[in-house]
């Protein structure tokens, strides 16, 4: 998904550069049409930062800035086109911009919709019956940062309890964030969830949830793909 965005993010700017290489002049003119033009560039250089960003953190930061940059820059297109007096090469920056923009904007809504759609599809699956089946059923935590990163550990029925007491824990993790007996993870009460705990720990477990990070106060569920850390950004995990 973020590299559909790194290319949406490149044609904005290629759109926005290509009249200036070419011809020596912007796609726009003056006032307004200068600003929108700039706009636009900005647009596509700042999405395409953000998605060179997520893929080297493997994260998913800003979950709204595909679909607005999208957005913007595809209206910014459709007005420039629509003023028939522009030049051939100043045309094909504007297709450029308005495509990489409906390509940012297209990333944007499967970003923000599509984990609430298989979570919703989830959550009011029937426990029981052929709909139970069809749900993915995470196996594995794979560790995204801290001592377990690119390692997977399979997850098991009767749970796995994370801390750095190897006397209390079934899962160690030496890192100095993490408490002695800090967190579990078991299944959960609905099908294709898995439900996490903080065990009262100093520095927190955190959920990602709508692209921010959410402490635990509580047993919350988490589903496929989900994440969660143990204390600050050091030591972090993903159901699989």
């Amino acid at each position: 998904m973020h590299y559909i965005a790194l290319t949406g993010g490149g044609m904005l700017a290629v759109g926005c550069l290509l009249p200036w290489l070419s011809l020596g002049v912007g796609f726009v003119g003056g006032g307004l049409e200068a600003l929108l033009g700039a706009l636009a560039l900005f647009s596509g250089i700042f999405a395409a930062g953000l998605a060179a960003f997520n893929i080297a953190k493997n994260d998913n930061r800003m979950r709204c800035a595909y679909l607005a940059t999208g957005v913007l820059s595809s209206v910014i297109g459709i007005i420039g086109l629509l003023n028939g007096e522009v030049h051939a090469i100043t045309s094909t920056g504007l297709w450029f911009v308005t495509a990489g923009g409906l390509l940012l904007a297209g990333t944007g809504l499967v970003n923000l919709l599509g984990d609430r759609f298989f979570s919703s599809v989830a959550g009011v699956a029937s426990p029981h019956g052929p709909e139970a089946a069809r749900v993915p059923v995470p196996t594995a935590l794979f560790g995204v940062a801290g001592p377990y990163a690119g390692s997977s550990i399979p997850l098991v029925q009767e749970g796995i309890v994370m801390g750095r007491d190897p006397a209390a824990c079934n899962l160690v993790i030496p890192a100095p964030q993490v408490s002695r007996r800090h967190a579990r993870i078991v299944p959960g009460s609905l099908p294709g969830f898995w439900t996490i705990e903080d065990l009262g720990s100093t520095n927190g477990t955190y959920v990602r949830a709508s692209g921010e990070w959410v402490r635990v106060s509580g047993p919350m569920n988490i589903s496929l793909f989900g994440r969660f850390r143990l204390g600050d950004e050091g030591t972090e995990f993903e159901v699989r």
